[in-house]
């Protein structure tokens, strides 16, 4: 029997199996994957953006209806789907979703016959009839009931015959009348009887008027329920498939067991040239292919992004936007310090942005002289719905500072780290150095984080 190999699912035959096996996949989906991976190997990139396509973790959405199709009666039908790359490359098949049809209807009791010498135009002889039930269309009927019989006067020929109806079976909606008349060696159809009237009839009169159609005999199965279809779609109030990607749908009749449950490769646009995949397919019974759903995904993935800590890492040049290196921001403040709020500001022009820590640092020779120098990162959240300007530490007594009698402050790591493009930022002094003569000038504050893009150092002068 054929195997798939450990790492990437291709199909191995063993001695006996069949180029057929796996839906031919030995000389197709094989040298398909295969040019998938070497294609990925020559283009590799550390470009952050994952090759990869995630495996659906939700399963269909499912809607039974009754109106058309095969699919059988009293059965659970079960569903899972893939995503398929443009190499033919596919995912784990989702969660399992399923759905009941409804169990097949009774077949009727008998009917109790009785004959009128007037009335009609029946021959004596023996008569026999039976019912069958139907749902919604008299062609979606059971197997013929007990059957009934009785023999009619062969003096006159102008007999009718009444059945007194049973019951009607639960769920069903009326009955066909069956008949076979003297001489006769099949029962042939006569008439139906809609029992959804508002008042339902009790018995049904045979005169001879209506002539039984000798085509039409009693099913050999009970096919009630049977005409089930199943529509299909994606999870999601407005299902659509991501872009790039098409889908495989998978059915089964029996828990756990997928091989050979491959239903449908949905490949058709929405309209023509639209480039959008239907996200809905109607099952109404057809047969299954040979493969079965995978239970591991088959699309190799790029790597994560990486960071450099160092240039000498960097052979050439990095690309802008595919790398997240180290970054700088530094605001600066010339001459003696006075508590100010910010007026100039940083704008993030990369994507993305984390702060690593901040530090505040005074100029050559100066120091603070009786109080620490405070001062206060804000930030301008482009995002927010009504933005404004916010301290990144939450916890001010963690504010940057530089301590009396010193030079250099110790680096602090704010609340809020993270920034976007078009965020902004600035800087406040919120506390200078103090004493009768000031010896707190020329501040510098630097703000150091990695970002996504090319390595740059900025300075703003306040």
């Amino acid at each position: 029997m054929a195997f798939l190999t450990q790492n990437f699912n291709l199909t191995g035959l063993q001695p006996g199996d069949q180029f057929s096996e796996n839906g031919y996949a030995f000389v197709d989906d094989n040298l398909v994957r295969i040019d998938a991976l070497l294609a990925l190997g020559r283009d590799h990139e550390h470009t952050g953006a994952s090759a990869s396509i995630a495996s659906p973790v939700i399963a269909p959405s499912l809607v039974l209806a009754t109106d058309q199709g095969s699919l059988p009666a009293a059965t659970t039908i079960r569903y899972r789907y893939s995503y398929v790359d443009q190499f033919g490359n596919e995912t784990a098949a989702s969660p399992e979703a399923t759905v009941t049809t409804a169990s097949p209807i009774g077949s009727p009791d008998a009917v109790a016959p009785s004959f009128q010498d007037t009335g009609g135009t029946l021959t004596g002889g023996l008569y026999f009839y039976a019912l069958t039930s139907y749902v919604t269309a008299d062609t979606a009927e059971t197997r013929l009931g007990i059957r009934s019989d009785i023999s009619v006067n062969f003096s006159t020929t102008t007999n009718q015959i009444t059945l007194q109806l049973p019951s009607l079976p639960a769920g069903a909606t009326g009955f066909n009348v069956y008949r076979r008349a003297p001489g006769e060696s099949v029962y042939n159809y006569l008439t139906s009887i809609d029992m959804t009237v508002a008042t339902p009839p009790t018995e049904y009169i045979d005169t001879g008027a209506v002539s039984p159609n000798c085509d039409r005999q009693p099913p050999n199965s009970n096919n009630t329920n049977s005409q089930n279809n199943v529509d299909i779609s994606l999870p999601g109030a407005t299902p659509t498939v991501p872009a790039n990607v098409t889908w495989k749908i998978y059915r089964s009749f029996t828990a756990g067991v997928w091989t050979a449950s491959n239903l449908k490769h949905v490949t058709e646009e929405t309209f023509f040239g639209s480039g959008l995949i239907d996200p809905t397919f109607l099952d109404l019974g057809g047969g299954t292919g040979n493969e079965t759903a995978p239970e591991s995904s088959l699309i190799a993935a790029q790597p994560s992004k990486i960071t450099f800590t160092n240039a000498s890492e960097i052979e050439g040049t990095a690309p802008v936007g595919f790398t997240i290196i180290p970054f700088e921001v530094t605001f600066s403040y010339g001459g003696p310090l006075a508590v100010t709020t910010g007026t100039s500001v940083w704008r993030c022009p990369f994507d993305k942005a984390q702060i690593q820590d901040i530090s505040a640092t005074l100029g050559r020779g100066f120091a603070a002289a009786s109080t620490n120098v405070i001062i206060d990162v804000n930030k301008f959240d482009t995002d927010d719905v009504t933005p404004s300007w916010t301290t990144i530490y939450t916890t001010q007594a963690n504010r940057p500072n530089v301590a009396v009698g010193d030079q250099v402050g110790t680096p602090t790591i704010p609340d809020i780290i993270n920034v976007t493009k078009n965020d902004m930022l600035s800087i406040d002094i919120d506390q200078t150095g103090g004493g009768a003569t000031p010896t707190d000038e020329d501040l510098i504050v630097t703000l150091y984080m990695y970002v996504q893009s090319g390595s740059l150092t900025t300075t703003v002068t306040i």
